[in-house]
């Protein structure tokens, strides 16, 4: 009997330590964002949906100063770029059509359908005012063939490599922990209970990083005197390099850079005239009921102070992403007689435009391709004549 009271008894002791370890204390957001975050590199597809808004604007003076400047300020004041896509992981594919609006005197649009697969990309050549392309390539999509791009390059563009994406996923997990060891979790991390998202975003938690000017200079001094060197470290491991492409000598050059533009950073944060003043930086991640981070935003407002003159950029970045591993549905269509190879575009624009055949010595000057553009001597004479005495 008491063996059997004695079981009972222990039985509902462990339940109610289960219920309790339950019921305990829930993750901070430091440790929810990095779940998070490593969960999210195992979605097999998405749909997205993103903005993006960029202002420079730049003083009077500045632009009284330089004339020049003023004809081209209003085209950065209100820069906006909407992007919707999909992307699924295996075969890797994704499709992307952006579109730039350009304000100010000049302002126009951009619609910039592409297409990205593992051995290429698609790209729809646009209209651009003031650009007139040849008609053989208007409303045409240029192949950029990862190979073909490299080899043309003679070995300086690496092609890319989507084949082995748990490997890139993997390093990236790992660069996001040495991220998150090095930054408090109280100082920089916030669970936000009530946030404004997008119309259908499905988001039931977020976590807020800020970093204000007040905390800016202490945490570029994290970010360089502990994270870096050991992100440096990760990165000169030989497992890495061939998602990298880094050798060991760009690391050590990397680091040398780092010890010697410490001391003139932090001088230049710490001098009034020329220095850089944070009004805002704040990164928004919302996380789904699957875990997954379903939305993202990143809010940017900085003064460049130069010579006591205060430049001001804004950046707003805002990204959705929806249909989480169901099958992917794309939109792009790209029919085989409508697409241009990259070396044909290229023998196509040096025929309507010229081309320079190499960069020419001090005191020579090739005219070939300036005669398309209806000069006289005495105009072709007068720009080789300034173009040499710069």
């Amino acid at each position: 009997m008491k063996r059997k009271i004695f079981l009972i008894v222990t039985t509902l002791l462990l339940m109610f330590t289960v219920v309790l370890s339950g019921c305990g204390e829930k993750p901070g957001p430091k440790d929810l964002l990095q779940e998070a975050s490593e969960k999210s590199l195992e979605m097999k597809s998405y749909s997205f949906d993103g903005n993006m808004n960029l202002s420079l604007n730049i003083p009077d003076e500045a632009m009284a100063a330089a004339p020049e400047m003023a004809m081209f300020a209003g085209m950065f004041q209100n820069i906006n770029m909407n992007m919707t896509g999909v992307y699924q992981q295996d075969p890797m594919k994704m499709e992307m059509v952006m579109d730039l609006e350009i304000p100010g005197d000049m302002s126009f649009n951009i619609n910039l359908p592409m297409v990205m697969e593992e051995e290429r990309m698609l790209i729809k050549m646009p209209t651009i005012p003031f650009v007139p392309f040849p008609q053989e390539v208007t409303g045409k999509f240029i192949e950029i063939d990862y190979n073909e791009l490299a080899e043309m390059s003679e070995g300086e563009v690496t092609p890319f490599n989507y084949g082995d994406l748990q490997k890139q996923n993997e390093l990236i997990m790992e660069i996001s922990q040495i991220m998150f060891k090095h930054f408090d979790e109280e100082e920089y991390f916030t669970l936000v209970e009530d946030v404004e998202l997008p119309e259908g975003i499905d988001v039931k938690r977020a976590v807020e990083i800020k970093i204000t000017d007040e905390k800016f200079e202490k945490a570029m001094v994290t970010f360089m005197d502990d994270a870096l060197p050991e992100l440096l470290d990760l990165l000169a491991d030989p497992k890495w390099v061939e998602v990298t492409q880094l050798e060991s000598a760009d690391l050590e050059q990397i680091r040398e850079e780092l010890e010697n533009g410490k001391s003139e950073f932090l001088t230049f944060l710490e001098d009034e005239q020329n220095t850089l003043k944070v009004n805002d930086i704040t990164f928004l991640n919302g996380i789904n009921g699957d875990n997954y981070i379903s939305y993202q935003e990143v809010k940017m407002d900085v003064d460049v102070i130069t010579e006591g003159q205060t430049i001001n950029l804004v950046f707003d970045l805002s990204m959705g992403m929806d249909q989480i591993n169901e099958n992917p549905e794309f939109t792009v269509e790209v029919s085989s007689d409508n697409i241009i190879k990259l070396k044909e575009l290229e023998d196509i624009m040096n025929s309507a435009y010229g081309t320079f055949e190499e960069t020419p010595e001090l005191g020579e000057f090739d005219i070939e391709g300036l005669e398309d553009l209806d000069l006289t001597d005495e105009e072709i004479e007068a720009l080789i004549e300034e173009t040499t005495s710069n």
